[in-house]
């Protein structure tokens, strides 16, 4: 148990690879990545200046009133006499724009922003709203059971199919980032993914070939109503988040990631969205392999399943338990120009570990993103040298998806890491933590 502790310590503070291919052409290039270290745009989502109402405006008076009009004319008679209007003392603290309670206003916003929550902010382009279909809630402790210094994390998806677009919460408890650990209102800082302690990104559209835009959230708040672990519901309510469409990318060697804001992207709100589960999963796995596996997600035991190798043979994941320490799977197609730029590295980085280390390469298209068959196999085997005993035909990597949860899949290559000795779903392309070291610890170097 204290291993799996640590390397999910380990896996928790790297950075992972997130390389997506561009088109379909298998002589093209991929898209060119953000660079680590660019600055993000300092200018990109802040809200213009407000011009402040005037007296009469907020107010509410009407210039063309008649003066010479009978004000008790209109209402009432000698039977009902008028009643005097209502008291209202309009009210704008806090506000710089929106109603101020009395049918005034508190101010106007400036092209390209909005009033949302009575602040100016970047109008919601990208979209507003969300309408989940299935949801996942996980909690994992960091360092023993029952320390309540730990991860939880909330997702929600539109579809169960791709395309897909994804709403992912991650709440870090634990250092350097300790978090929040039961309910109360927090602020959502727009500091980075490497850096937010409460962290709201939205991956839009995502496939194959990757996602259409990835944001995350620069500005609002979040109520938790219900938090406590793994030992009860969670609930929580999103206030006035504007999510700024921004670029994350991480740098292998460093475990860091570098998030820059686009300039003049797009942004998308959430406004009272709520975000719930009666019963979070507790991420402990059981110390030897689990032949019906425990679950999908992280740190829980896969069952075994088979595939079929470009040699027609099928072989059993378990038949690795507590033989290989590490089995990295790689989902890869023939036509992904960023896959035979991964495969290479990935082989050349795996040299010092192959003996405990295995790298499953998982062909899922052909050449024109259809189904491949055992010729395709062989031919992506062919380019790297790969054994064709460990290079595998899933097509659309349906039978992986099945069994191994792919935390925000945002295009191929996608790498999954999983402790051979119990076959423990260790880590992805998905989530926090990097790939260099965790294989490293893991293979026993």
């Amino acid at each position: 148990m204290v291993r799996r502790l640590l390397v999910i310590a380990i896996a928790t503070a790297m950075a992972a690879f997130a390389a997506a291919c561009g088109a379909k052409d298998s002589g093209g290039a991929p898209d060119a990545a953000v660079q680590p270290g660019e600055d993000a745009d300092p200018e990109a989502g802040e809200p213009g200046e407000v011009d402040e109402p005037g007296l009469e405006e907020a107010a509410g008076e009407d210039p063309g009133e008649d003066p010479g009009e009978d004000p008790g004319a209109a209402e009432g008679t000698e039977d009902e006499p008028a009643q005097p209007e209502a008291d209202c003392t309009p009210s704008c603290d806090g506000k710089s724009c929106g109603d101020d309670g009395c049918g005034g206003s508190c101010g106007g916003c400036d092209a390209g922003l909005e009033c949302l929550a009575g602040q100016c902010k970047p109008a919601c382009s990208g979209g507003k709203g969300f309408e989940p279909k299935v949801h996942t809630t996980s909690w994992k402790p960091m360092y023993k059971v029952g320390d309540p210094r730990g991860q939880l994390v909330h997702i929600d998806a539109d579809s169960e199919t791709y395309p897909v677009t994804t709403l992912k919460l991650e709440i870090r408890q634990h250092a350097p980032w300790n978090g929040p650990q039961g309910p109360g209102t927090y602020k959502i800082e727009g500091s980075g993914y490497q850096d937010c302690v409460i962290c709201l990104t939205l991956a839009d559209t995502c496939g194959q070939e990757g996602c259409v835009r990835r944001y995350l959230a620069t500005d609002g708040t979040i109520e938790i109503k219900r938090m406590n672990g793994a030992d009860g519901a969670f609930e929580a309510v999103l206030h006035g988040v504007v999510m700024s469409e921004a670029k994350i990318t991480a740098d292998l060697q460093q475990g860091l990631y570098t998030t820059t804001l686009v300039k003049k992207g797009k942004a998308w709100c959430l406004d009272g969205y709520e975000m719930k589960s009666d019963d979070p999963t507790l991420l402990v796995p059981e110390p030897g392999c689990v032949k019906e596996g425990t679950g999908t997600l992280q740190d829980q035991n896969i069952a075994d399943f088979k595939l079929q190798t470009c040699n027609g043979n099928y072989r059993s994941l378990h038949s690795s338990c507590g033989k290989d320490k590490v089995i990295w799977m790689i989902l890869v197609a023939n036509w992904c120009p960023a896959c035979k730029e991964w495969t290479p590295i990935v082989m050349d980085f795996n040299k010092k570990y192959s003996a405990t280390s295995k790298i499953w390469h998982i062909v899922g298209e052909d050449h024109q993103g259809n189904t491949p068959d055992l010729e395709e196999c062989k031919w992506y085997a062919d380019q790297f040298g790969l054994s064709y005993d460990e290079t595998f035909v899933d097509p659309g990597w349906q039978k992986v998806m099945k069994y191994i949860y792919p935390y925000g899949f945002q295009g191929i290559p996608y790498n999954i890491v999983l402790d051979g000795d119990n076959m423990a779903y260790v880590w992805s392309d998905g989530l926090m933590g990097g790939i260099g070291p965790l294989i490293g610890y893991l293979a026993g170097n």
